[in-house]
C-alpha cells in the first residue's frame, strides 16, 4: 500500500533507561501536545491541518501540511503529502487514509486502509505502543474514475468534528464531541455496554449575550473580569456569554466562577465550553431539566485568565 513518511515525530519515548535516543519531548512539542489533546486519544492542531483533497493525478490524494496527535505523539509536516490510491477492478472501494505511528520503528507515516464498498472504518491498528492508526478521511475511488469520487473528513479538533462517521474510533468513556451543533457522549447504559448518546442541540456562537463588566483587575500575568447580567438561555439550555473587550488578549482562560442570583428559575449550573472571548454556562431547573429557550437568567460571572 503507498505511504509517505512524517519528517517529525516526537512523543515515542525510551525503549528503557539507558536508551538515549531520539524521542524526547521537548517543551515546544510538551506545550502543544498537552493544551491541545487534554483528554482526548486523537485530534489535529489547526483548521487545516492534514485536510485531505483531490490531487491531479489518478486518484491521487493530497494531505495538507500541519499538526496532529494521537496516544501521546504528535506529528508535524511541513508541507503536503501525496500518494495514489489502487484502482478497484470494479464497483467503488472506500480507503481509511490513517497516520500511521510505530513505536518499534519511532516513525510515523500516512498510509491508507483498503474497506470495500460500505462507508464504514475498516480493521486498523489500535494498540498504542506498538502500532496505531488515527483516521483522518475516508476516501471512495470508482473503477473507471480518474479522481476519487468522495472525501469524508474524519479529523477531530479538540471535541469536534464534521462527519458522524467519527463515531466509529473516538471510544473513550466520558468523551464528548459535537458534530453539526449535535452533542454527542460517550456513555455507559443500563446493561454496563458502552453507547453514544445523542444529547441536546448545541448553539452556536452568535449573537453573543455579552454582560456588563467591571475593567480587567490587572494582577499580572493574571487577569480577573467580574460579570453580571440577566442572559438569555439558548436552545439545548447553553447559554453563551461573551467576554467583554476582546476577550483575555494572548492568553486563555483559567477558571470560571458562577453566581446564580437567588429566586429565579435556574437552579443549577455548569460550564460547559471555555474559550478565550466567551464562555459557555448550561442552565436547568431545581429538577435537572433545561430551561426554556429565552429565559433571562440573573446572574454574576467571575472569569480569571491569563495573559502572556
Amino acid at each position: 500500500m503507498p505511504s509517505v513518511n512524517i519528517p517529525l515525530s516526537a512523543g515515542y519515548g525510551r525503549r528503557g533507561p539507558d536508551d538515549t535516543s531520539a524521542g524526547t519531548v521537548y517543551a515546544p512539542e510538551w506545550s502543544a501536545l498537552v493544551s491541545n489533546a487534554g483528554g482526548h486519544d486523537y485530534g489535529v492542531i489547526g483548521q487545516d491541518s492534514w485536510k485531505v483533497t483531490r490531487g491531479a493525478l489518478d486518484r491521487e490524494i493530497v494531505i495538507a501540511a500541519g499538526r496532529g496527535f494521537g496516544k501521546g505523539v504528535i506529528d508535524t509536516t511541513d508541507q503536503a503529502s501525496r500518494f495514489q490510491l489502487p484502482a478497484p477492478s470494479s464497483g467503488s472501494v472506500w480507503h481509511l487514509i490513517v497516520a500511521h505511528r510505530d513505536w518499534a520503528a519511532r516513525q510515523s507515516s500516512f498510509t491508507n486502509l483498503v474497506g470495500n464498498s460500505n462507508a464504514q472504518l475498516p480493521a486498523r491498528d489500535v494498540t498504542p505502543g506498538l502500532l496505531d492508526d488515527q483516521p483522518i478521511a475516508l476516501v471512495r475511488v470508482t473503477a473507471g474514475q480518474s479522481q476519487v469520487t468522495e472525501i469524508r473528513d474524519l479529523r477531530v479538533w479538540d471535541a469536534l468534528a464534521v462527519d458522524d462517521l467519527v463515531l466509529q474510533y473516538l471510544n473513550r468513556l466520558g468523551s464528548s464531541v459535537t458534530i453539526g451543533g449535535v452533542l454527542w457522549r460517550r456513555d455507559i447504559n443500563t446493561l454496563g455496554n458502552p453507547v453514544w448518546v445523542r444529547n441536546r442541540t448545541v448553539d452556536t456562537v452568535t449573537d453573543n449575550n455579552v454582560l456588563a463588566g467591571a475593567p480587567w483587575d490587572k494582577r499580572s500575568p493574571i487577569l480577573s473580569k467580574f460579570l453580571s447580567g440577566s442572559p438569555q438561555v439558548a436552545a439545548g439550555s447553553l447559554t453563551t456569554l461573551g467576554i467583554p473587550d476582546g476577550g483575555f488578549p494572548n492568553g486563555g482562560v483559567l477558571h470560571v466562577s458562577v453566581q446564580i442570583t437567588s429566586g429565579n428559575s435556574a437552579k443549577m449550573c455548569t460550564v460547559a465550553e471555555i474559550t478565550t472571548t466567551y464562555i459557555k454556562l448550561q442552565l436547568l431547573d431545581e429538577f435537572g431539566e433545561p430551561l426554556p429557550s429565552g429565559t433571562a437568567v440573573p446572574l454574576s460571572v467571575r472569569v480569571d485568565g491569563w495573559v502572556s
